[in-house]
């Protein structure tokens, strides 16, 4: 991920988490990357789910 934001280093019990950035207008999601949204009602879902799939004109 590309961003002006600063990371937050986390740590859970079995694992460590690297960096957790907050999503602002400037941050770009690349390849590997891993998202996890939040929404408050699940009539959301079909929405977030079209902006992660892949563009025809992109290929």
């Amino acid at each position: 991920m590309r961003s002006s934001c600063h990371p937050v280093r986390l740590s859970a019990r079995s694992y460590a988490v690297e960096d957790v950035l907050v999503a602002k207008d400037n941050l770009q999601i690349e390849q590997g990357d891993h998202v996890i949204i939040f929404l408050t009602d699940k009539k959301f879902v079909p929405g977030v789910e079209r902006l992660f799939q892949p563009s025809p004109f992109l290929l």
